[in-house]
């Protein structure tokens, strides 16, 4: 069976699997950063750091997106820093619908003990505000919170988070999209709320660091995405994302 979920609020396609029977596409609207893999090392009052990010996103069977995402983070006092994020998704399934690329924006800040030596664990605590547009779809806005756990080994540095968050549509705006198979759906964005767990790793010198690890989030919609053919069932996505950043400081 093709998924029934999309992450993206843009051309809602599946592809086609063995047996070329398929299920309604959904849309899911998405939190304003798609991938949450970040460091709870956060700069200290006056610095700034930049991570550069690409990940995969998808469900087991089928709706598959591109992602990139360019994150700025300063340090203002200690144990606090602010953060702005933007970032791009591109799906990259078979079928028809109009434009495929949503872009993204998120303005957050990062809460953090000071810690009393270097080699402590570092944890953070994570709340942030934004949106996305699409061409096809319309606008979005976004609210969420999270926390990030991570190591305190100079070369390799476990990192875990977690987090939530809500989505909601800006309008009632609805788009066509075509299967492979020429069957045609009426979607809309729908309000949903969404967690997700991280796990990945750090590699490098604090000031100059690779980011490796995988994202899962689970989506909850509050209505049907279906607005012809009509379908009242509504029912949750879940979602998995892999990805890498390369992070470094200016100061």
């Amino acid at each position: 069976m093709l998924p029934r979920g999309l992450l993206l609020p843009l051309v809602a396609t599946a592809a086609t699997a063995a047996s070329a029977a398929a299920c309604t596409p959904r849309a899911v609207t998405p939190p304003s950063r798609a991938f949450a893999l970040s460091s709870a090392a956060a700069p200290a009052p006056g610095q700034r750091d930049v991570a550069l990010g690409i990940s995969r996103i998808g469900t087991l069977w089928g709706p598959e997106l591109a992602g990139g995402d360019a994150r700025v983070r300063h340090g203002v006092r200690p144990g606090v820093a602010l953060e702005a994020d933007a970032g791009l998704l591109h799906l990259v399934n078979d079928g028809d619908g109009g434009a495929r690329t949503a872009l993204t924006g998120r303005l957050g800040v990062l809460l953090f003990p000071v810690p009393a030596a270097d080699d402590e664990v570092k944890v953070a605590l994570q709340l942030g505000a934004g949106g996305g547009h699409s061409s096809t779809a319309g606008s979005w806005g976004t609210v969420d919170l999270g926390a990030v756990l991570s190591g305190n080994h100079r070369w390799v540095r476990p990192l875990v988070g977690v987090g939530g968050g809500m989505s909601r549509p800006f309008g009632a705006r609805t788009f066509t999209v075509t299967t492979p198979d020429g069957d045609a759906y009426t979607l809309r964005l729908p309000d949903n709320v969404s967690a997700h767990v991280t796990a990945g790793v750090e590699l490098g010198r604090p000031e100059r660091a690779v980011l490796v690890g995988a994202t899962m989030t689970h989506f909850w919609l509050e209505e049907s995405s279906v607005v012809s053919p009509p379908a009242d069932v509504v029912d949750d996505d879940l979602f998995f994302a892999i990805g890498a950043a390369f992070r470094f400081t200016l100061d």
